[in-house]
């Protein structure tokens, strides 16, 4: 682990992602998401590398629904988040549906470093995530100064369920359990547990464990308070920053994400 920056951040909207740029993301997707659990049904084959084609990516990202932010090591692209933004009735949310970073680029801040690339500290209704990381799940809370309450998501169940959840694929038909202990969704995504790193918090113990198939849907909002009563991850004394919340050092454009909205 190194505390020298050298990442770069790019955004831009899903319609303007390119066949040679999928291929960087699909290259970073497949050789680091992780593996297919030993229950995962045919044809998937339990243990092999999850793998995401360059016409997968084309076919679901390429468009106006998305954006999406790229970290690159010099020229090199080690990591990506794949995110939708809506404005709701009760104000904006932004939906991170994918993210990944480089194995050896790992544990340097990069997850949380693209979701500040997203939303910055902005005046969002609510920030979310669906993920079957811990480290995700602790990276949209350092992010954003929050913690993910089931309690607190349970009172926006019916926004989610009607105007976020039907907007993505995956999502729509998808059984999901927010019932103020968990909060969980049957995306019958079937990645292995084994090899996933745990959390510096009990992520499992707060949020509900994962059964197979299932990730947690992460949310936090924005009236939550502010602060480190409950937050143990953050340096004493740690505040926001008022520009895109980055560690000094990492560059960060935000215009062609910001300049496309709706």
């Amino acid at each position: 682990m190194t505390s020298t920056w050298n990442y770069s951040f790019e955004a831009m909207p899903g319609d303007r992602l390119t066949a040679d740029l999928a291929k960087e993301l699909s290259e970073v997707f497949s050789s680091s998401y992780g593996v297919w659990s030993d229950s995962a049904p045919a044809p998937l084959r339990p243990g092999a590398r999850i793998r995401m084609s360059v016409a997968k990516y084309m076919a679901d990202y390429a468009n106006s629904n998305y954006k999406i932010i790229v970290c690159r090591n010099g020229q090199s692209t080690v990591g990506h988040a794949v995110f939708m933004e809506k404005q709701t009735t009760k104000g904006r949310v932004a939906l991170v549906v994918q993210l990944v970073v480089s194995e050896e680029h790992r544990h340097r801040g990069i997850a949380k470093a693209m979701m500040h690339c997203i939303w910055g500290f902005s005046d969002y209704y609510a920030w979310a995530v669906v993920t079957s990381s811990p480290c995700t799940v602790e990276a949209i809370e350092s992010a954003t100064f929050r913690r993910v309450k089931p309690s607190r998501i349970m009172q926006d169940t019916e926004l989610f369920k009607s105007e976020i959840l039907p907007e993505v694929p995956f999502l729509s038909t998808a059984e999901w359990i927010a019932d103020g202990t968990k909060s969980i969704v049957n995306t019958m995504f079937w990645t292995s547990r084994s090899n996933i790193q745990e959390g510096r918090t009990d992520v499992k113990g707060r949020i509900g464990t994962l059964p197979e198939g299932y990730e947690w849907l992460a949310i936090v909002f924005r009236d939550q308070e502010l602060g480190q009563e409950d937050w143990p991850l953050l340096p004493q004394g740690a505040i926001p920053r008022s520009d895109c919340g980055i560690a000094s050092g990492i560059s960060c454009c935000r215009s062609k994400v910001h300049g496309e909205r709706d």
